[in-house]
């Protein structure tokens, strides 16, 4: 099985982050793609890079869905991160456009990916949330990059069945990163540390998407 690279995989000092995910990792806690409120800009702070009103521009960059590069870029002094999230997204759906969305900009360092929402609001079984999931991280593995598994976030709003979906997801990335010595981001855990299925403190009315407080927890993870 693939190993989780370590160290720069360009052998450059400019260190590179790819994400893939859905609206969790693109919107603002109004859900407009504009602004600093998403984890993936909370991130790059926390990594050290500092950015101006006019440098931190990446939400006016034309996206397609299925087409390279499908997202937005953050380029700081030391780190680069390309935001390949699209709103709607399934697991599935991420690793479906994987090749030219997640690859075809070139090498990354650290591939996350931040999945499930839609699989659960949509009712997608979770042994297919959970494949999709392992396959986008072996392809990392293979790119030479390192994967992060973080696990989905609570759905405070969805039915006994959902919440229990994501909750057999994030059980099987848990054992499967550890068996496998793959990093994993507990977001669900950071977000509802006694397992409640809720976080509605950290999410937005709809009890789906992160406010700006969950983006902070989510950016700390």
């Amino acid at each position: 099985m693939a190993q989780a690279a370590s160290g720069d995989c360009r052998g450059e000092t400019l260190r590179v982050i790819t994400v893939a995910g859905d609206s969790t990792s693109v919107y603002t806690s109004n859900g407009t793609p504009s602004g600093n409120a998403a984890w993936v800009y909370k991130l790059m702070v926390l990594l050290g890079q500092t950015f101006t009103a006019a440098e931190f521009n990446p939400w006016s960059q034309e996206r397609t869905q299925g087409t390279a590069l499908c997202g937005y870029v953050l380029t700081g002094a030391a780190w680069t991160l390309y935001d390949a999230a699209y709103g709607g997204d399934t697991a599935a759906m991420n690793l479906a456009r994987f090749d030219t969305d997640m690859l075809g900009h070139g090498p990354s360092d650290f591939g996350i990916v931040l999945c499930g929402a839609n699989d659960a609001n949509a009712s997608v079984p979770s042994s297919k949330t959970i494949a999709a999931v392992k396959n986008i991280v072996l392809g990392w593995c293979d790119a030479g990059t390192a994967p992060i598994i973080c696990t989905t976030t609570p759905y405070s709003a969805g039915t006994t069945a959902q919440k229990n979906g994501i909750r057999a997801c994030n059980a099987a990335w848990r054992t499967w990163a550890a068996q496998n010595g793959f990093m994993l981001a507990d977001t669900y855990a950071a977000m509802d540390p006694t397992d409640t299925g809720e976080a509605y403190d950290l999410q937005e009315t709809g009890g789906l998407h992160p406010n700006d407080a969950g983006y902070t927890v989510i950016a700390a993870c």
